[in-house]
């Protein structure tokens, strides 16, 4: 994206700092994005995890 943007680039420097503002964005969201995959990563460990432990154990499956 930020290549793509370079294209756009001119001496006008409202056009420059609406770039910026939007590679700023893009790292934001970029950021956020990193942050939901890797709680749902976490949340898929712990039901592989669970289901591990809790696999053919008869026991568990009452509880």
């Amino acid at each position: 994206m930020k290549q793509s943007c370079k294209a756009l680039q001119t001496n006008n420097t409202d056009t420059q700092e609406a770039i910026d503002q939007i590679h700023n964005d893009l790292d934001d969201y970029k950021h956020k994005l990193d942050r939901e995959l890797g709680i749902m990563h976490d949340i898929c460990d712990a039901l592989t995890i669970n289901n591990q432990l809790t696999n053919g154990d008869e026991e568990n499956l009452s509880d």
